[in-house]
């Protein structure tokens, strides 16, 4: 009997047993589990949510102006933002700096009339997702006279020239771009002191649209700076002057002032001193057809080859016998191993040639002796009919200046490093009276 019930015991614990593996098995089964081969769900992980992208409110401001953009308020709810960008997607093109950050500087562009400028901005959050914001930006046109700075890029590079636009400037009316000398800076051109600040009284005048563009610093290289110099064709052997494209970016500078005084047909203009001087020289022959006439003052051409004029523009030459940086006779620049310059007669044979004129058939006047304290004459020579298309001024007597009845006062360093100034006339407006006759 005992071995009996033990039997039977045994079977019950046996049958027992198989209906909990078999409980366990549909158990696992179900969650996953076991060996089944079934499919089995999971619960799904918590979608990303996009960022929230925020380009700040719209903006009202004027034309050459800097402003900052501001997506800092931009956010991620679940998250964190990995990445801002900034772009430009309506409107004349503005100068841009910081495209990768919250924030991003503008340079806005000169305007003719009220204009928006649309950006956006994208945000991108550390899983991928991103999203956009759009803002605008009004400009209003700045009441004339102004005097704004225009900042934009040019071969990667960022450069400057200022537009000076007089109260009584209408579309149509000149243009007149200024160059600089070497190692000075387009705010010294028209500062209200220098001798070429004349332009801001003739501009005033006769309602002349003035550029005072700025060089390049190759030591630093830096557009924006005030001891710049322009690539006027001369080997330099020191690496004082510059290699960039002057000549391009002048012609931007002018079709920049286009845009936003609308000059199209206009008369245009360009006139510098030394290096400037020599600059002009150099749009003459590359990019003549840009240009209505040039005045050059105490500048030359370089002692090596120059390629013939791409278009014959009418210039004026002035030049002093005794300047001591730019030689009458050529040779070495200021003794300081910045090139060589053919002399002033070849320099001005070199124009003749262009024009197909005959040194020969030049009539030479002497201007009125307004100061005999000077020490010094002026010596007009025109070449051709009239008007001339090409002029000669000796400043016999002169130096390295430019002609001014009132010259800003020199120290006596400087007097003894430019030499004498003539002061029976001012070079200004002889340069205007020639340019404004072609």
């Amino acid at each position: 009997m005992p071995g009996t019930l033990s039997v039977g015991f045994e079977m019950t614990v046996y049958r027992w047993s198989c209906l909990m593996l078999a409980g366990l098995s549909l158990a696992l089964s179900g969650c996953g589990g076991g060996g089944g081969g079934g499919s089995a769900s999971t619960p799904s992980a918590p979608s990303n949510a996009a960022p929230i992208a925020d380009a700040g409110s719209n903006i009202t401001t004027g034309e050459a102006s800097r402003i900052t953009l501001d997506g800092s308020n931009s956010r991620d709810n679940d998250g964190s933002i990995a990445q801002y960008s900034w772009a430009q997607i309506s409107g004349p093109s503005a100068t841009l700096a910081g495209g990768a950050s919250a924030q991003l500087d503008v340079q806005t562009p000169l305007v003719r009339t009220q204009t928006t400028l649309s950006f956006q901005l994208r945000v991108t959050d550390n899983d991928g997702a991103s999203s956009t914001d759009r803002v605008d930006v009004i400009i209003e046109p700045a009441i004339a006279p102004s005097r704004l700075e225009d900042v934009f890029r040019h071969d990667g590079i960022l450069r400057t020239a200022t537009i000076y636009t007089s109260a009584s400037y209408v579309p149509g009316n000149p243009v007149v771009l200024l160059l600089h000398g070497g190692g000075g800076n387009m705010w010294q051109v028209i500062n209200g002191t220098s001798t070429p600040s004349r332009w801001l009284d003739l501009a005033d005048r006769d309602g002349v649209l003035l550029i005072s563009a700025n060089g390049y610093n190759i030591d630093d290289g830096d557009g924006l700076g005030t001891q710049q110099r322009w690539n006027d064709l001369r080997t330099d052997p020191s690496g004082v002057l510059t290699t960039v494209d002057d000549v391009g970016f002048l012609l931007q500078v002018l079709a920049r002032a286009d845009a936003g005084r609308d000059t199209a047909g206009a008369k245009t203009y360009v006139t510098g001193s030394s290096n400037g001087g020599m600059m002009s020289m150099r749009l003459l022959i590359e990019a003549g057809a840009s240009f209505d006439g040039a005045v050059s003052f105490i500048g030359a051409l370089p002692e090596e080859a120059v390629a013939n004029a791409s278009d014959f523009t009418p210039i004026m030459l002035v030049n002093g016998d005794l300047d001591p940086l730019i030689l009458w006779a050529g040779g070495e620049v200021s003794n300081g191993n910045r090139g060589r310059t053919r002399s002033v007669s070849d320099t001005l044979d070199y124009w003749l040639q262009q024009g197909a004129l005959n040194r020969s058939a030049g009539v030479e006047t002497t201007l009125a002796d307004a100061d005999p304290s000077d020490n010094c004459r002026l010596i007009r020579t025109d070449f051709g009919g009239a008007p001339s298309p090409v002029v000669f001024i000796e400043m016999r007597g002169g130096g390295h200046t430019i002609p001014n009845p009132f010259p800003p006062v020199r120290s006596p360093a400087l007097e003894a490093t430019v030499g004498n100034q003539c002061t029976d006339a001012h070079g200004i407006d002889l340069a205007w009276d020639f340019l404004r006759a072609h």
